[in-house]
């Protein structure tokens, strides 16, 4: 403060030291001496002083202030029961306005609280619990192939103050999408006879799923497929000749098997088939024979030549 020492005005010299939050109330000595003493030295001089009590008024000077500077949840999908919380922290907030209880405000009618950001519309929502305690709370399902990451921010405003804190909420992907066939029906040709792990061909089939655990895919025989004539790996869905003996197209034009795709994890749930034939090419592997082994045939004696 200073003071002027004609009139005994009292102004504050820096305003910045006085803050609400820091000091409530101060004291001020003031001291008064008489001007015409103080050069007359022989004669005492006379003064007097008194305490004055400075009491700071709370003004609206500090921004709504949240616990944490980032919030992130992470959600499964397809979740039915909705509105469903984010399992996560609670949205708390303080003003420093208002911890002595006597705020500029009578009351917290000028606090509110709103979601902002394309992601946070018609899909989440804020909840007030308690004067400075919120939850924030899902309103939909969510398909994680369609989008994985949501990102908005939480609004506070006192009146006259906004901050903003934002918000990440992860999908957790769930195994629900089946394997699928890229055809419903291979065709593959080889030659008959053809040597132990000779390759027949490859059947593939995609999963809709991201994650690697979810969407991994694995093949297998349908029971009673001729299994045991080819080899096929469970990962990667290639097929080869595993039992040469039985290639024989003088026996067997073609074979029909039947293949499963399947989801590991789910393989009762989630699977497809498809239909692979395999035509045998045929080869010149056998040697002529004859329909009997002896042939019989009788002719007239004394013939110039034969019929």
């Amino acid at each position: 403060f200073t003071i002027n020492q004609e009139t005994g005005e009292i102004r504050v010299l820096d305003s910045r030291k006085l803050d609400y939050e820091q000091i409530k109330e101060l004291f001020v000595n003031i001291e008064c001496i008489e001007i015409n003493r103080l050069h007359e030295p022989k004669i005492k001089t006379r003064k007097g002083s008194i305490n004055m009590l400075v009491k700071l008024r709370n003004l609206n000077d500090n921004p709504i202030e949240f616990h944490l500077p980032k919030y992130e949840y992470s959600i499964e999908e397809n979740l039915r029961n909705l509105p469903h919380d984010l399992n996560g922290k609670l949205i708390q907030i303080n003003d420093p306005d208002l911890n002595d209880g006597s705020n500029y405000l009578e009351n917290d009618d000028k606090i509110k609280l709103d979601l902002i950001g394309e992601d946070s519309i018609g899909t989440f929502r804020l909840v007030k619990l308690t004067r400075f305690v919120y939850k924030i709370e899902a309103t939909q399902t969510f398909d994680y192939e369609f989008k994985q990451i949501y990102e908005f921010s939480i609004r506070a405003n006192d009146g006259l103050h906004t901050t903003r804190v934002p918000v990440i909420v992860s999908i957790i992907d769930q195994n629900d999408n089946r394997p699928v066939f890229e055809a419903n029906k291979y065709q593959f040709v080889i030659d008959e006879n053809a040597p132990l792990n000779t390759f027949v061909g490859q059947v593939k089939a995609f999963d809709l799923d991201k994650t690697n655990e979810n969407n991994l895919t694995l093949y297998k025989f349908f029971i009673h497929s001729d299994e045991d004539l080819f080899n096929l790996d469970r990962t990667t869905g290639v097929l080869t000749v595993f039992n040469r003996d039985r290639l024989d197209r003088e026996l067997n034009e073609k074979f029909n098997l039947t293949i499963v795709a399947y989801n590991p994890n789910r393989a009762n749930e989630l699977f497809d088939t498809t239909n692979v034939i395999i035509i045998l090419n045929d080869l010149n592997d056998q040697i002529p024979e004859f329909d009997q082994p002896i042939y019989q045939v009788y002719i007239r004696e004394k013939l110039n030549r034969l019929p």
